[in-house]
């Protein structure tokens, strides 16, 4: 059932896009970035109603942001896919990456917090899953959770050809 919701949305959405010419720009030039970004302030926009509804304590606006956001992001995906990147495959490898922020050696967050934070504004937080422990540092302030010690980000590089005539 949610999978084939999910599918309806990503159509309507789709739809809305080649309807809105969302993603017609195939050359990456200051008008590719100039249209990314003005749809990455719309994201930014629909982020702020969430922020709004949640301060308001007004449900309807924070489930329409909470919406609104995916409908404002999945055009970024259409712009960079445009200009040929892979975009799916960057979501996998940072997914992955992202599981590296969670480790089953105690030790390893100890180290973060004493390393990089310090008690008074971090914490460790654990949870048991699949029969294993998993230690993530968390800000205090916000929950935020934070990189370990010799956490290193994906290489995504290799995703497009435009890293490499750009070099960033």
């Amino acid at each position: 059932m949610q999978l084939e919701a999910l599918k309806t949305f990503l159509n309507k959405v789709e739809l809305m896009n080649t309807l809105t010419n969302k993603g017609n720009r195939t050359v990456i030039d200051d008008k590719w970035y100039d249209a990314v970004k003005n749809q990455a302030l719309r994201v930014l926009e629909e982020a702020q109603e969430i922020v709004d509804g949640c301060d308001n304590k007004c449900l309807k606006e924070v489930l329409d942001g909470v919406v609104d956001t995916q409908v404002t992001s999945l055009p970024l995906i259409d712009m960079l896919e445009a200009v040929k990147f892979d975009v799916t495959g960057a979501m996998i490898e940072i997914a992955y990456n992202n599981l590296t922020k969670v480790v089953t050696d105690r030790k390893i967050a100890e180290q973060t917090i004493e390393q990089k934070f310090n008690y008074d504004t971090h914490y460790i937080d654990e949870v048991e899953y699949d029969s294993t422990t998993f230690y993530s540092v968390k800000r205090k302030s916000d929950d935020k959770y934070e990189k370990p010690v010799g956490y290193k980000s994906p290489d995504i590089s290799y995703l497009s050809s435009a890293f490499i005539v750009t070099g960033k």
